[in-house]
């Protein structure tokens, strides 16, 4: 079983990099350098990827120039946020050594999934995308008797015409406990701006070979089995959030794109709203501290939501955007509302903070190690081998309990400042639904949750009109200018306030899908 953590690092930072490693600091044993050449193998149908198995020959030639041959399989296993588990094996390529084709015939036959064809799939076999990188190697001695193989990659994934630099550290466990991986990840991460890497080297191959750009992701429900027992949905929900915040963070970092910033703050939003889903269940004092790390780092981007819902405004789909074209003045005083170019860069710089990361690195850790056991006694880690239905109901009846209450409240109401409380009750009633919804009927829970989305984007707006009335009455100076403008906003605040109250009220005659 290979269990590794992965980090990106910059050009800038190998030299400090090295230093540590080579310093007093860690008992590093620097094993040389060598230069690794990679071929992966799919068939046209992807069927490997399909099983979600990697199949590489690797080309190895060590700084004396003596060559050795191999390929290796990895099976389907678990990620979570950069922890690498999969099973893993190797075994010599064929006798002829000119050869860099891969043989699945060579492998023992009883590793392979149920389903898999080897000869089918042998046969249709082809090179997919080549990775061509210098690894430096070290082996640390941690205090504990765990020994990490530490490697420094530098070069490429290249496909199709197309490449991609690869530049990363990767911390492997060779013997002892997974837990001191996580140490020196940590002691890394305080002396270096690095982060944690989401995509494989082969994830990063058959992107080229597709093609694909990277783009941001949207929160999806939760794919979870009828049966599934609350311990083992824990972890599942938890590690799809992470993945989430991290494919996000990845786009950000390419793109500087505001909605991949927006997206991260949603996944932080969805990962405090398990935490607090599970923590009558999860007996952990470290559970309550996480909910805490993560509601701060959620209030440092609490700047975010008026740039970005003002940026919406001029958005092709908005219902506003012909109106605002028309107006010179609009126009200006939203161009003026971009998102600071300053406050983007720190924002996109924070992912790769020590404060984050040692965040995520004990959150990774507490998650993969279900280190929560170690706090709770035998009867309250028995309840956490209870199926996931039995409690899913009674967390919907609560949110829905929730939201009904606010909603009316707001059924008869014409005050469209007040419409703002609706949000959060609204937000976690589709946030149960997305960790919860998929135990159920789909399209009764699809038909429940889109008025609610629907009802959600409307809050949203009127909230928004009334965010760019205050710039309005802020910023004009001339009276006639400033009636002729508020008066548009208030035919559109009025407008959208009907649209509204109609909403709530078919809200109020759901069924539930529970």
């Amino acid at each position: 079983m290979e269990i590794e953590l992965k980090f990106l690092l910059s050009l800038e930072h190998i030299e400090a990099f090295k230093n540590i490693l080579n310093g007093e600091t860690l008992n590093a044993d620097y094993k040389g350098k060598r230069q690794l050449i990679n071929t992966y193998f799919d068939t046209t149908e992807k069927a490997l990827r399909e099983f979600d198995i990697g199949l590489r020959t690797r080309i190895s030639v060590d700084q004396n120039g003596e060559q050795k041959q191999e390929q290796t399989v990895k099976l389907a296993g678990q990620d979570v946020g950069g922890l690498h588990q999969r099973p893993e094996y190797t075994v010599p390529l064929a006798d002829d050594v000119t050869s860099k084709f891969a043989d699945l015939n060579r492998f023992d036959k009883s590793i392979w999934p149920e389903g898999f064809d080897v000869e089918f799939i042998q046969s249709n076999l082809r090179q997919t995308f080549e990775t061509n990188f210098e690894r430096e190697i070290w082996v640390v001695s941690m205090p504990g008797g765990t020994s990490v193989e530490c490697v420094l990659d530098r070069g490429h994934v290249a496909a199709e015409g197309r490449a991609e630099d690869i530049c990363e550290i990767e911390l492997e466990l060779i013997s002892g406990q997974v837990h001191e991986v996580f140490q020196l990840a940590q002691l890394l991460t305080q002396a270096l701006p690095l982060k944690l890497g989401v995509l494989s080297k082969a994830a990063r191959g058959y992107r080229l070979v597709n093609n694909t750009e990277l783009k941001c992701s949207n929160l999806e429900i939760s794919q979870l089995s009828p049966h599934i027992e609350l311990e083992t949905a824990f972890i599942k929900m938890l590690s799809s959030a992470i993945g989430f915040i991290q494919h996000n963070e990845l786009v950000l970092s390419q793109t500087e794109s505001p909605k991949a910033l927006r997206r991260i703050i949603d996944g932080i939003s969805l990962v405090i709203h398990i935490l607090q889903l599970f923590s009558p269940h999860i007996s952990s004092e470290r559970c309550q501290k996480f909910i805490v790390g993560f509601k701060d780092l959620r209030k440092s981007f609490a700047w975010v939501d008026v740039f970005y819902q003002l940026q919406q405004l001029q958005n092709r789909k908005s219902p506003y955007r012909k109106d605002i074209e028309k107006s010179e003045f609009l126009r200006e005083l939203l161009a003026e509302q971009r998102f600071p170019e300053s406050q983007m860069i720190q924002a996109k710089e924070r992912f790769s903070t020590s404060s984050y990361n040692q965040l995520m690195l004990n959150f990774i850790q507490w998650i993969s190690l279900k280190q929560w056991r170690n706090e709770m006694s035998l009867d309250d880690l028995s309840s956490l081998q209870q199926p996931l239905f039995h409690v899913s109901g009674e967390w919907l009846n609560d949110a829905w309990g929730n939201l009904k209450t606010q909603l009316k409240r707001h059924q008869n109401s014409s005050d469209s400042k007040t419409l703002d409380k609706l949000y959060w009750p609204l937000a976690t009633e589709l946030l149960t639904g997305l960790c919860v919804g998929s135990l159920y009927v789909a399209d009764e829970w699809q038909s429940f949750r889109n008025p609610l989305v629907d009802l959600l984007v409307g809050c949203e707006e009127l909230m928004l009109l009334n965010t760019l009335g205050q710039l309005v009455v802020e910023q004009t100076d001339d009276k006639s200018e400033l009636e002729a403008h508020l008066a548009w906003l208030n035919g559109k605040q009025k407008s959208l306030n009907i649209a509204l109250t109609a909403s709530i009220n078919n809200t109020l005659k759901l069924r539930p899908y529970w």
